[in-house]
């Protein structure tokens, strides 16, 4: 476990931003400080759900960048569409927080390549990006270039005290 309680934003809250809402809720080592999504309905839906899980009631904001300058965050965990993966996540690692990403990396290669490269500078400042990915089951070959760009330029662990996310390259066949 980590030393310190990862204080976590959830960008998104859609199905997946809940699921990770419902994760964080079960851990001792993070807590929902905040929660950003443009849809209202939808940011009120994860409050009530961390609420009724007896977690404290994280702030709400329309957009990323109100919510980097308004509420104490270490971790952002990027649950958007899959378009908006990748600028999301270059924002909150300039503001050096740690961020989670849903598969894929992004939709776009060349976006995906600069988040790489984003992430092996932040890297050189302690900030580190995870992507979430169960791919284990395709062989490197079979990889789209997205998910090849997943392995080559970002594969690193997780925060100390959180799970890894991503296992590394599959096994080849």
């Amino acid at each position: 476990m980590a030393d310190t309680q990862q204080q976590v934003a959830i960008v998104g809250c859609g199905i997946i931003g809940k699921r990770h809402a419902a994760t964080i809720a079960e851990r001792p080592d993070a807590i929902v400080t905040a929660l950003v999504d443009p849809d209202a309905a939808a940011r009120e839906a994860v409050l009530a759900q961390l609420t009724e899980a007896g977690q404290p009631e994280p702030k709400q904001y329309d957009d990323l960048t109100a919510a980097l300058s308004g509420s104490d965050i270490s971790l952002v965990a990027i649950c958007t569409p899959s378009g908006m993966h990748a600028e999301m996540a270059e924002q909150a690692l300039k503001e050096r927080k740690h961020v989670v990403v849903e598969k894929p990396i992004d939709v776009d290669l060349g976006r995906a390549r600069r988040l790489g490269a984003a992430a092996a500078r932040a890297a050189g400042q302690g900030v580190q990006l995870s992507v979430i990915s169960d791919i284990s089951t395709f062989t490197r070959n079979s990889l789209s270039g997205v998910q090849r760009t997943l392995f080559e330029a970002v594969r690193m662990p997780l925060l100390a005290g959180l799970p890894q996310a991503e296992r590394g390259p599959p096994a080849r066949s």
